[in-house]
């Protein structure tokens, strides 16, 4: 087991006896030692880096299983409120975003790259606002969600992180979508649909709102994303991506056929995660 792993499993070790675990979980833990699973350690690092980010945000946090969505946190030197559904997926969704940073945007901003435009495209909630203000202070950032449900927490986060929201779904031409409900408010898929109510707005359109090019996209649309990868013209003007692919309900994908995609798109693969049925990609273009 390596130096970091080593730290991993003492301050792991360390918290337990601090949590009153039982002796025998707590000798279960140190005896794992050279034996620990990469997965098991891959989980402890999460658990501690979500404590750290939710101590910086002042929210309560001790594990995910336990987590209830905070009134409240910091923000740009003040406490703001939250407005959020009473929803576990949303709720989720809250963990993912601002205390695991899927999105890596931490990693963008250690790159040294200039942010000035960032997109995003399945807003839900919002809570992406806050995290991408606070990872790009100084940029101009655009949410699209066509779920009218989900309008007023988004237009609570977007107010206080000072960024704009569309009602509108992202596809590659403009049209009208009608929405299923897969799960919870998380899981809302758009369908395109002659007969559909709602608007959607071609991906060239919402790049050209923004000044025609996107430092970083953030993408995460229930399987839209298939659709949108089909315009290679608009995806020559974003730079950088963290793209969430979806499978469950698109048996005729895969994750390699995304992570390919991205590639004849001119952009090289950073990371990327895959688990059940979806996978996260994130990737710069090319130089």
């Amino acid at each position: 087991m390596d130096a970091e792993n080593k730290f991993v499993a003492f301050v792991v070790c360390r918290w337990l006896e601090l949590e009153s675990v039982s002796s025998s979980s707590l000798h279960s833990v140190r005896l794992s030692g050279s034996a620990m699973s990469q997965s098991f350690l891959q989980r402890l690092k999460m658990l501690l880096k979500r404590r750290r980010a939710a101590k910086k945000l002042r929210v309560p946090f001790s594990r995910g299983a336990w987590f209830k969505m905070p009134e409240e946190m910091w923000f740009e030197g003040r406490m703001v409120p939250l407005s959020a559904p009473d929803d576990d997926g949303v709720h989720s969704g809250f963990i993912q975003v601002l205390l695991n940073d899927d999105y890596d945007m931490a990693g963008v901003v250690r790159s040294g790259v200039k942010v000035e435009t960032v997109l995003d495209v399945g807003a839900n909630a919002g809570f992406f606002a806050l995290a991408a203000r606070q990872a790009f202070p100084d940029a101009r950032i655009h949410h699209y969600e066509v779920n009218p449900s989900l309008e007023p927490f988004l237009a609570a986060q977007c107010k206080a992180a000072r960024t704009d929201y569309f009602m509108e779904a992202l596809g590659k031409e403009d049209g009208k979508v009608e929405l299923s409900f897969l799960r919870s408010l998380v899981g809302t898929m758009a369908k395109a649909s002659d007969s559909g109510t709602l608007p959607k707005t071609s991906f060239a359109t919402a790049i050209e709102r923004l000044g025609g090019h996107v430092d970083f996209a953030k993408i995460d649309c229930e399987g839209a994303e298939w659709e949108l990868l089909e315009d290679t013209a608009s995806w020559q003007k974003i730079s950088h991506v963290a793209m969430e692919y979806h499978l469950t309900n698109f048996p005729e994908h895969s994750a390699d056929e995304a992570a390919m995609r991205l590639r004849e798109l001119g952009f090289h693969i950073t990371s990327e995660e895959h688990h059940d049925g979806y996978g996260i990609l994130r990737a710069s273009r090319a130089t």
